[in-house]
């Protein structure tokens, strides 16, 4: 084999390599959860403990009521209406930049050498007919 097969085979067999590591599988994301022993669960004394004081602390309540906001909802509804017509126009920006892709029709017919053929399907149909009932009036001979 020649040098550049072999750097060709070693280059292969470094990216097989690298590929192989990152299709590895990994860990669970979540770490499995241990339980409580039996063994080691205690009794508690209902006195003892105190529960869930489900009083709310009212030092974490924001208070809105006393301050006034200087808010202005006319940027927002502003903004508001942009986005809706923006979302109205762009069908139509499409439409024109997909036209504008396409090429003009030609100021005069493409001759192709073609005639169109327009055939009277009644006329064929009552020829056939003819066709046939003289075909059938001529003596056929069989094969047997």
């Amino acid at each position: 084999m020649n040098s550049k097969t072999n750097t060709k085979i070693f280059f292969l067999f470094i990216a097989s390599l690298l590929f192989s590591y990152s299709t590895m599988g990994r860990s669970p994301a979540v770490e499995p959860v241990t339980g409580i022993s039996i063994d080691q669960y205690r009794e508690v004394d209902p006195k003892n403990d105190p529960g869930f004081k489900w009083d709310q602390d009212q030092s974490k309540h924001i208070r809105l009521m006393g301050k006034k906001s200087d808010y202005s909802s006319a940027s927002s509804v502003t903004t508001t209406l942009l986005f809706f017509a923006a979302l109205a126009a762009f069908p139509l920006a499409m439409w024109f930049a997909l036209m504008k892709s396409f090429p003009s029709t030609p100021s005069q017919p493409e001759n192709t050498g073609h005639q169109s053929v327009t055939i009277d399907l009644a006329a064929e149909r009552s020829k056939r007919e003819e066709s046939k009932d003289q075909s059938s009036t001529e003596k056929v001979d069989k094969a047997s």
